[in-house]
């Protein structure tokens, strides 16, 4: 009897330990990790701060500046080509969209269905007088005051959802939605300094009032709601770096197509022939007629190496070292 009864005592004395141990345990770990981890980005941190260091201090050139002008030039070229598409296609979208919140305001006639309304009717009235004819966009004002607008009907969007909405479906529906405009806004506009914070500040408002109706909130489900956000905040700049990435490499390329033409009908004038080499290949690049005429060949030396028209290994190691 004796022997049943301190058995009990033992193991949860046992359990007790082990729950006093395991909180602590965690902690420590948790400390560790972080140690390890800042140790490992430890040269990116100090590489990152320098970077931006270096970029405060930096003061541009007039050669720098001459070029973030026709950059900003030839962005605005694109932005008004791109934005002529989109809104090609995204005037039926917007006319979708209206269609079923105009539903939901039929089901649900509420405060927060009139406001969650009023961003795509904003967004269908531009289209409309976009569509028509009465204002072109053209400059890169006419783009911010459209972006003004936009913000604007997606802040009061916001405003209508956290302080009215309580079905946590149509929040979450909504909040796609929205997330998919601001999505387009920014390869529209190819611009993410104000789509990333509006999506930010937005997102962070519907996330909480989520959480609020949802229930108790966990850490997995917090982890998980500031990856989604991170992730899609991260698209966005992604786009938009590659396709300003883009326009730069073919800016450049145009100038460096323009260069060599106005080099070669320089040499043209004072030199008996001229020729394009690819300098790591040494290969024959573009029209070679000039150099065929010179060497009085039948052949098309376009595509060969320049290095096999010597005829002595000394000749060839000159021009190398040259």
């Amino acid at each position: 009897a004796c022997l049943t009864m301190s058995t009990p005592k033992i193991l949860g004395l046992g359990m007790d330990i082990e729950g006093e141990w395991v909180p602590s345990a965690v902690v420590v770990s948790m400390l560790l990790l972080a140690s390890v981890h800042l140790c490992l980005t430890k040269s990116d941190m100090h590489l990152g701060l320098a970077a931006l260091r270096e970029l405060s201090h930096k003061v541009p050139s007039q050669h720098e500046l001459d070029r973030q002008e026709r950059f900003e030039a030839e962005l605005l070229k694109v932005r008004i080509d791109i934005f002529e598409r989109l809104r090609r296609v995204g005037i039926h979208v917007v006319f979708a969209v209206n269609l079923v919140m105009m539903q939901q305001l039929l089901v649900n006639p509420s405060l927060s269905s009139a406001m969650a309304l009023l961003a795509p009717l904003v967004e269908y009235g531009l289209h409309t007088v976009l569509q028509a004819g009465f204002v072109k966009i053209q400059a890169l004002s006419h783009f911010r005051i459209m972006q003004s607008l936009l913000v604007g009907s997606y802040a009061v969007w916001t405003y209508g959802v956290v302080s009215k909405e309580t079905d946590l479906h149509a929040i979450t529906a909504m909040e796609k939605l929205a997330a998919a405009g601001l999505v387009v806004q920014s390869v529209a506009f190819i611009d993410w300094k104000v789509p990333i914070p509006t999506y930010i500040l937005g997102a962070t408002a519907v996330t909480l009032k989520q959480w609020q109706i949802g229930g108790p909130v966990t850490p997995m489900m917090v982890l998980s709601s500031v990856l989604s956000h991170v992730l899609l905040a991260g698209m966005m700049f992604c786009l938009v770096y590659v396709i300003q990435c883009h326009i730069a490499a073919r800016l450049e390329s145009d100038d460096a197509s323009s260069l060599l033409l106005a080099s070669r009908a320089v040499l043209r004038g004072v030199c008996d022939g001229d020729v394009v080499l690819d300098c790591r290949t040494h290969r024959i690049l573009e029209d070679s007629t000039s150099l065929e005429r010179l060497l009085n060949v039948k052949r098309k030396l376009s595509g060969s190496s320049f290095l096999d028209l010597f005829l002595d290994a000394g000749g060839r190691q000159q021009f190398l070292q040259f």
